[in-house]
């Protein structure tokens, strides 16, 4: 006879978890704690670098014409990736730049 899911042992009823693949989370310094003390995609994340993607972010959200001024960004200069997590810090401040001076290209 086979047992119930979750009878015996830690997982209660619950499918075993999930295991990483790599990369994220297991590139973990450890250093300054928090949000962006990880990099993604061996781009080593600081405090400036969130700020800076928290205002993408935040543009994007404020209007159609913002977020299709960064999709146009990424498009042609950062290879199609819209994630600002995954540019480096000087990508981000040249199309904060560009975008306040109403250069959106």
């Amino acid at each position: 006879r086979k047992r119930p899911i979750g009878v015996v042992g830690a997982s209660a009823g619950f499918p075993p978890a999930k295991r990483g693949c790599g990369g994220g989370w297991e590139a973990w310094d450890g250093a300054g704690g928090g949000r962006g003390a990880y990099s993604v995609g061996g781009i080593p994340s600081g405090a400036e670098k969130a700020a800076l993607v928290d205002k993408i972010k935040a543009l994007q959200r404020s209007s159609p014409e913002a977020k299709s001024a960064w999709w146009s960004y990424c498009d042609e200069h950062l290879g199609g990736i819209k994630d600002p997590m995954r540019h480096e810090e000087e990508s981000l401040q040249t199309f904060l730049q560009q975008y306040s001076q109403g250069d959106e290209s």
